[in-house]
């Protein structure tokens, strides 16, 4: 039988390729699977041979005779006959051809799984492309249903290779399906759904806003946020915008637990709070002088009260008791009391005055003294700058909503900037350094804009028990050193409190990328007018225990202007124990025009070495 279906290969080689696929019909209704298999390579060999020799009617001929044989097959009981018929259904068969797509949709429904999932990727292989018809399709979607998890997965790939983008039969059988009573099928038919549909698509827009919002299963929002991102997508066609992508993006701004509608810091009224300041305590001042006046007029009413009641006893008492009574020395002490008092009310008026004559006391300083807190000093730090809502509880929805939000968003676009930066205070770590992608990628500071200032600022003055873990921190640095573009009096004083409580509390490793970040941070946001209190700050950060930590201060030391505080510091780093901080410092003091000077030094204990005697 071998040699049988070999000569009807050679015939067709010497012309006669028609009737040799007509003689190879027995083979494919054959009992025994090796003969329907060695029929169909057969049918294979002699279709390639006509499309090559390319003669008109010998194709047509051919392309009539093929596709039932082939789509016959794909529902063969033997798994190789099976494999073979998708082979040629990809290879000899016509791109698009209905009428065998037909043939091959009749065995979506076949009892055995294997030949469903062959007749899926045959169909895969004949319409891809996206030619396939509605009724093929809506036959499909059905199978997204079927109890192969294979047969699922597979027709999930074929839907989105063989449907056209937007085929509104599709998406509505998908829809029913998404709405089904299988709700373990949901996030699959989610994910096929907004794959196949077209960006703006108004119908499926409102179906994952409401999926995204409302639906128990977190896979479901999942790919709700991931479809949001791919229908939100800007319109290439400027003359027709995408119309709804203000939904996608309110949709996943509420996943993230914050509205689009972000106040905007009036940079104005932060330029006058110093002299509101300046007002409130001189206002203070005059009703506390106001005050102690009236306490002196009532005394010393009070004390002339006495004093006529004395003298009308006078004319009844014997003529020493009025000498005694009247004596000066024992009427007198009260007096002197009051009048210090007064003087210390006014010692304390002038102490106080200065602050409002010397504008200069109202700067930040160094420390975390509360009197002094930067959230006292500059009020707007306190601003409600982000009301949250509620998020979504699954940090892979949060981290989706993220990532589909800097597919919609144009550079610069501050309507999503909250939700940003509410994903900084994020508990999960990956969902925050998302935020910091995000941030980074969109947005360089907006001039005037003290948004982002202002929400590092309430991250870093938040204690362990709000949104103020390391990561939440750190991740707020790196935005800040991101977006910030402008020196900022108020964020200078935060980044340096936090770094000298940081620095109190710990020198750990733990802490080192943290401390390293304030440094970096601050030389970013610290204004030249306060540029001696970075120096200060980095010159106690060379004690650091952390080698990354000292090499960075001593990289912003560089480029700061030397003095004699600055030299010593960087000096006493020469005797360093690693040697990339010696070699630096001595890159440094180099640069600055002086001459590393080499000192013997011993080890007196942790990381500090004294010269030798």
């Amino acid at each position: 039988m071998t040699a049988t279906w070999e000569t009807l290969v050679q015939a067709a080689q010497q012309g006669d390729a028609i009737a040799a696929l007509e003689r190879l019909e027995p083979l494919l209704r054959d009992v025994n699977p090796t003969l329907r298999y060695e029929g169909l390579e057969a049918m294979i060999r002699i279709a390639l041979l006509v499309y090559a020799r390319a003669d008109p009617q010998e194709v047509s001929a051919c392309y009539e005779k093929l596709p039932r044989h082939f789509a016959a097959r794909v529902g063969d009981p033997d798994q190789d006959v099976r494999a073979l018929a998708l082979e040629g259904i990809s290879s000899v068969i016509k791109r698009g051809d209905h009428e065998t797509g037909d043939h091959v949709v009749a065995h979506l429904k076949d009892w055995r799984g294997g030949v469903r999932r062959t007749a899926v990727d045959a169909l895969a292989r004949l319409f891809a492309g996206g030619l396939a018809k509605d009724t093929v399709l809506t036959k499909l979607v059905a199978c997204i249903e079927d109890q192969d998890a294979e047969v699922r997965r597979s027709t999930a790939r074929t839907l989105v290779t063989i449907c056209p983008e937007g085929n509104q039969a599709t998406l509505a059988a998908l829809a029913g399906k998404i709405k089904g009573p299988l709700r373990e099928l949901h996030a699959l038919a989610t994910e096929v759904l907004w794959t196949v549909a077209k960006p703006g698509d108004a119908k499926v827009i409102k179906l994952l806003s409401h999926l995204l919002q409302s639906n128990d299963d977190p896979r479901v929002r999942r790919q709700a946020a991931m479809g949001l991102g791919k229908m939100g997508t800007p319109s290439k066609d400027k003359e027709h915008p995408n119309k709804h992508a203000e939904v996608c993006i309110e949709a996943l701004c509420t996943a993230l637990g914050c509205c689009m509608d972000l106040p905007i810091v009036d940079l104005q009224w932060i330029a006058d709070e110093p002299k509101r300041r300046e007002e409130e305590e001189l206002r203070r001042l005059m009703e506390a002088q106001a005050e102690l006046e009236q306490q002196e007029a009532d005394q010393t009413s009070e004390e002339q009260d006495s004093q006529d009641e004395a003298d009308a006893n006078q004319g009844d008492a014997s003529p020493a008791e009025p000498v005694i009574e009247a004596n000066p020395f024992q009427e007198q002490p009260p007096q002197p009391e009051d009048d210090v008092q007064g003087t210390q009310e006014q010692g304390e008026e002038q102490t106080s005055q200065p602050s409002a004559e010397n504008p200069e006391e109202d700067s930040p300083v160094e420390g975390c003294d509360e009197a002094l807190a930067p959230g006292d000093l500059f009020p707007h730090l306190r601003f409600d700058l982000l009301p949250e809502t509620e998020k979504d509880c699954d940090h892979s929805v949060r981290y989706e909503a993220l990532s589909s939000l800097e597919k919609i968003i144009d550079r610069g676009d501050r309507r999503v900037l909250g939700a940003l930066l509410v994903a900084l205070r994020d508990p999960d770590r990956e969902v925050c350094c998302k935020a910091v992608e995000a941030i980074s990628a969109l947005y360089e500071f907006v001039p005037g804009d003290l948004t982002v200032v202002i929400a590092v600022a309430q991250v870093l003055m938040q204690d362990s028990d709000g949104y103020g873990n390391i990561n939440n921190r750190k991740a707020a640095l790196r935005a800040l050193i991101t977006a910030a573009g402008v020196a900022d009096e108020a964020m200078s004083a935060v980044l340096l409190c936090h770094l000298e409580t940081m620095r109190d509390k710990s020198t750990l490793d733990a802490g080192a990328g943290e401390r390293k970040l304030l440094l970096q941070a601050l030389d970013c946001v610290v204004p030249e007018d306060l540029r001696s209190q970075l120096g200060d700050a980095l010159v106690a950060s060379l004690e650091d225990q952390t080698v990354e930590v000292r090499l960075t201060s001593l990289k912003l030391l560089g480029a700061l202007d030397p003095d004699s505080e600055r030299i010593s510091a960087i000096s006493n780093r020469l005797r360093d124990r690693h040697p990339a901080v010696k070699a630096l410092a001595a890159e440094v003091l180099s640069s600055w025009g002086e001459e590393p000077v080499k000192a013997r030094a011993f080890r007196v204990g942790g990381n500090e070495y004294r010269l030798g005697e």
